[in-house]
């Protein structure tokens, strides 16, 4: 809490909700909401069970524009409403991210900021940035950016068979056609 993770993919579904689903339930056990900023597909009820379980305490917000993206995650980490925030961010200008970081380290909000893989090579304020992708044993996690020592070497985290996050057929269900 009170500072900037970043999540860097390939993909949307790679497995940042099982990554961070312990994390986000605990924030929802103390009866604050989590809250979703542009995810790149809707959440299906059933996904929202299994990793946030359930919607009541769930704020899914889907702005039109990236300014508006970045105004709402600023509000929110302001606010303090909320236990965690996700957002997804296409693509994002090194001052709005430091915003949002300075904000970030005055909330009580554990914050990510789930960017595309190509952003790895952008400057960052963050001070931990996470770049994850599967491997044939599970999640693979490198830590791009930490405090102390580099790691040179990423970790595999094992997935659950049969998650929801292995495949984005979750998200996809409350997709409206």
């Amino acid at each position: 809490m009170g500072t900037l993770t970043e999540l860097l993919s390939a993909r949307a579904g790679t497995g940042e909700i099982q990554l961070l689903g312990p994390a986000l339930r605990h924030g929802r056990s103390v009866g604050r909401l989590i809250a979703l900023v542009n995810p790149p597909l809707m959440p299906s009820a059933t996904w929202l069970d299994h990793w946030l379980g359930g919607q009541r305490s769930l704020l899914w917000l889907r702005p039109q524009t990236a300014g508006d993206a970045l105004w709402a995650a600023r509000t929110i980490l302001e606010h303090g409403v909320c236990a965690s925030l996700l957002c997804w961010f296409d693509a994002a200008n090194g001052v709005a991210l430091h915003r949002l970081h300075l904000a970030a380290q005055k909330a009580d909000t554990l914050f990510f900021a789930l960017r595309p893989l190509p952003a790895r090579f952008q400057a960052s304020f963050a001070p931990l940035r996470l770049q994850i992708g599967h491997n044939p044993r599970g999640l693979d996690v490198r830590i791009l950016k930490r405090r102390g020592p580099t790691l040179p070497d990423s970790i595999t985290l094992p997935l659950h068979h049969g998650s929801l996050d292995q495949s984005s057929s979750a998200l996809h269900a409350g997709q409206s056609a």
